[in-house]
């Protein structure tokens, strides 16, 4: 939240491209843990 304050860009655009990068890496290497999975466990 702090680099987003600063409002310097490529800083911002780097913890975007990070963050949805590695949702992407994780989405397919694992694809068995999405939020729906466990919802119908109970």
């Amino acid at each position: 939240m702090l680099i987003f304050m600063t409002f310097n860009v490529w800083l911002c655009g780097a913890v975007l491209i990070g963050e949805v990068g590695f949702r992407l890496l994780f989405t397919i290497l694992f694809p068995y843990l999405e939020f729906g999975a466990f919802a119908n466990s109970c």
